[in-house]
């Protein structure tokens, strides 16, 4: 259903976000060729959530305009598809032949679906092909809270349908966001949150071995419970890593699933480095944290952030094996 050209700069849109970690969230499927196209794009490692109905579209409203309200009724029309109506298996199979292993198809109106999803991992990118106002708002007010600071929200149907360009609007302004409205290549409609300048107390990306991060032995906790670590870190870099403002560098970890691919839970606590670790020196710090709230096998994965400007988990982090009764 969608135009060669279209389909092609919705893949360059999407090519922007190759290096923001998170997962993937379509909203509105049809039989998934956009979607697939994507993921073979982005990588089988990333988690992809498809949400549709696989019912066709809902009702259009008064607020989707006259327009909608037309197409919607006249079914012998070229471009009503069945009402844009189609099985999930379809879908499930054109993300088959794009390579992703972490798919979840979620069948459901979106009022009624979106409210219970939490990501494990911040929206890398997020793509909009709901129609219709209801659809893009609710898609909107649920996910938009989760996107990543460098994540993309693609929306498809902002330049053809009354009701999606007003729903982007008024949540817009109804969040007094600051994210653009941007038209690609006068085609595809894009929101991105304006990027701060770099602030002259970043610190670039380290190679692997410039931060040395060790944690002694595995973990065994309670669910939920709290607990304390001794971290060694030793600063092989040229600059001083200073736990003060603006961009403080903190202690900090993720947890993830057993086997390192799923994020389960992202933010976590911040420990200071107090006062400051120079470059050539070591020290230890005591890292507190809790437990995941489900029994299991995790990674919990200890690394540095300096905020508002990158996390150093790609390159410095040490990962200790823990084991949740």
């Amino acid at each position: 259903m969608i135009p060669e050209a279209t389909y092609l700069r919705n893949l360059r849109l999407a090519e922007r976000v190759r290096d923001v970690p998170g997962c993937i969230v379509e909203c509105g499927v049809w039989r998934g060729g956009m979607i697939a196209g994507i993921a073979e794009l982005l990588g089988p490692e990333r988690q992809y959530f498809l949400f549709d109905s696989f019912e066709g579209l809902p009702p259009a409203q008064a607020i989707d305009g006259p327009g909608a309200l037309a197409w919607q009724a006249d079914r012998d029309g070229p471009a009503y598809y069945d009402n844009c109506s189609a099985p999930l298996e379809a879908a499930r199979a054109a993300m088959g032949m794009s390579g992703a292993r972490r798919v979840e198809l979620v069948r459901g109106w979106f009022r009624d679906t979106l409210p219970a999803f939490i990501p494990p991992a911040p929206v890398a990118l997020l793509r909009l092909d709901g129609d219709w106002y209801e659809s893009t708002i609710q898609s909107l007010t649920h996910l938009y809270p989760h996107m990543a600071r460098r994540g993309l929200i693609l929306v498809d149907d902002y330049y053809t349908w009354d009701g999606c360009s007003r729903a982007v609007h008024e949540f817009l302004a109804r969040e007094s966001s600051a994210w653009r409205i941007d038209r690609f290549e006068e085609d595809v409609c894009v929101l991105s949150c304006p990027q701060p300048a770099v602030p002259m107390d970043a610190l670039p990306v380290f190679e692997r071995d410039m931060v040395e991060i060790r944690v002694a032995g595995d973990l065994h906790l309670a669910a939920e419970e709290r607990f304390s670590v001794v971290v060694t870190l030793v600063n092989r870099s040229p600059w001083d890593l200073r736990s003060e403002m603006p961009h403080p560098v903190h202690l900090a970890h993720h947890w993830l699933s057993d086997d390192g691919r799923t994020m389960v839970l992202y933010e976590s606590e911040r420990t200071r480095l107090a006062p400051v670790l120079c470059h050539g020196g070591s020290a230890q710090y005591a890292m507190a944290g809790a437990a995941p709230a489900q029994a299991g096998s995790y990674i919990l994965r200890v690394t540095l952030v300096q905020e508002d400007v990158r996390w150093f988990d790609e390159s410095v982090f040490c990962d200790v094996a823990v084991t949740v009764v």
